[in-house]
């Protein structure tokens, strides 16, 4: 999708995230936050505005970039000392098949969040 965007003149980039398996909610955020910032970062260097950035994300990519246009400027979460921006909302969030909520029965959802919703409310 990054080669068919850059093919069109889009400066694009490919963010990673730490996997559920590895590391609990919401180390995935943060990975998604400090990206974001990175991207703005460049804008200078790459020729592009950094108020007009879109995140793009299918499945669990999706439920990433709509947490990332959910979380407003300033709120602590996935913030680490490395964030310095305070403004990491993309303005356009494009999902497929994104996995917009976690409240479903399937053990999957505790390794995300580190424990059940009983546990962690």
């Amino acid at each position: 999708m990054a080669e068919y965007f850059a093919g069109l003149c889009y400066v694009c980039t490919s963010a990673s995230y730490r996997l559920a398996l590895d590391s609990t909610f919401p180390v995935q955020l943060e990975a998604v936050r400090l990206a974001m910032q990175f991207m703005k970062r460049q804008a200078d260097r790459f020729g592009f505005r950094p108020d007009a950035v879109a995140a793009v994300g299918s499945s669990a990519g999706g439920h990433l970039a709509v947490m990332l246009a959910t979380v407003p400027e300033g709120d602590p979460l996935g913030a680490t000392s490395e964030l310095e921006l305070t403004n990491k909302v993309p303005q356009v969030v494009v999902c497929y098949c994104p996995v917009t909520t976690l409240f479903i029965p399937r053990d999957f959802v505790s390794v995300f969040m580190g424990g059940t919703v009983e546990e962690l409310p």
